[in-house]
Parts: structure tokens; sequence; C-alpha cells
């Protein structure tokens, strides 16, 4: 059982969902392919220990209405790579994602495969290195039942460890919450933030952008 205290590991301990194979071309509906539709939606994705997409949640949509509100129903049940916490064991995960279904020879699909994930969380900070304006940090996380952070670290050998410490000492502003699981109650969970750095404020996005709910 982890402590109370949050952890900034030293080295890579978690691993968030991984989502790589959550939908393929095999998955893309016969009539949209006959319609040549695209569509893009955000998803919040509750991902069992065992990889298993146990919940799902559709916002922003892009493109196609029928098609983006039917990928829900496409990964819903879907197994996948399953987070670990910091001390190598499955894990619930939850997800914020961009998932797209999109043909690039198409007006639309170019659209579609063009769109770009809205930043999770944004952080004003006083500085950053070599004096940029912006910067942008994945970090993974562990959430106790309580919504606290109880872990944070890179998400990944290639963040930039200097950010993502600035990003982890500033856990209580990454708007982190309490999930229940498909028994009802609260599950601790891992997860991956995209955080946005800047040293100018930034008022927060509405949802229209894919940000995360708070």
């Amino acid at each position: 059982m982890l402590g109370s205290s949050l952890i900034l590991a030293a080295t890579l301990t978690m691993t968030p969902p991984d989502l790589g194979s959550v939908l393929g071309p095999s998955d893309y509906p016969v009539w949209a392919l006959q319609d040549n539709e695209s569509a893009a939606t955000i998803l919040d994705l509750l991902i069992e220990p065992n990889g298993k997409i146990s919940r799902c949640q559709s916002g922003a949509i892009y493109g196609s209405k029928r098609l983006a509100s039917e990928i829900c129903d496409l990964v819903k049940g879907n197994r996948v790579g399953p987070a670990r916490d910091p001390t190598g064991n499955n894990i619930h995960g939850v997800a914020h994602t961009l998932l797209r279904l999109w043909l690039p020879d198409t007006n639309n699909g170019r659209e579609i495969e063009r769109l770009q994930q809205a930043s999770d969380v944004v952080l004003s900070v006083n500085r950053l290195p070599g004096e940029a304006k912006r910067a942008e940090v994945d970090v993974a996380v562990m959430v106790d039942e309580e919504g606290k952070v109880l872990a944070c670290e890179p998400a990944g050998p290639k963040v930039d460890a200097l950010l993502a410490r600035t990003v982890c000492t500033a856990s209580d502003q990454l708007g982190v919450r309490s999930v229940k699981g498909m028994g009802g109650h609260p599950v601790p969970y891992v997860t991956k933030l995209k955080v946005e750095l800047t040293t100018t404020w930034l008022s927060p996005q509405p949802d229209s952008s894919g940000e995360r709910p708070r």
C-alpha cells in the first residue's frame, strides 16, 4: 500500500494505459466507408486492471455525428495495455483521449487527421528553459480513492524530467478527481496528463476544445 505523501519518482515506475491497439481498420463501420465519412471524438475511458475497457463516455465530436457517436460502442469491451502502479502491479487506468476514424483521401478525412488534442491542464510558471513562452509535457500520475495524487513522474523516457518535475510539484493544480469502478466504489488509478506550461496566464478553454472536464 502506498503512503499518503506524494512520490516524485527518480526513475520511471508507472505505466499509463496503452491505447495503441484500441481501434483499427477492421473497426470501420461498412456504412461509413460507403459514405466516405470520417469522425473523431474526445473519450473518457475506464480501463480495468486486466486491460478491458469497461466504461466509455464521449465528449466533443468532430466530423460525422453518426460515426462519432458509434466510437464508444466500438471500443467498449476491447482490451488494451493495462496501467501499472509504482510497484509494477496492474491497476485501474483512466484515459482522456482523442480517437478518430478517418479516410485520408477525402476532405473531411484530412480535416479529422489534422486535429490535435488540447492540453488536459494549463499551468502558469514564472519562467521556462531558454526563455520559452510555453512548453508541453506528459506526466503519469497515480490518484487515490479520494482524488489525491499519490505519485507523479514523466510519462516516458523521452519526456523532459525537469519540466515534469515542475508539473509534479504542482500536483494540487492538476484537476484530477476521484473515479468510481464498475462496482460503484472509488478506485485508485493511473492516468496520463498532457500539461501545457506557460509564462502567460491562459483562461481555461471551453469543453468543445477537448479539455478534460473538471
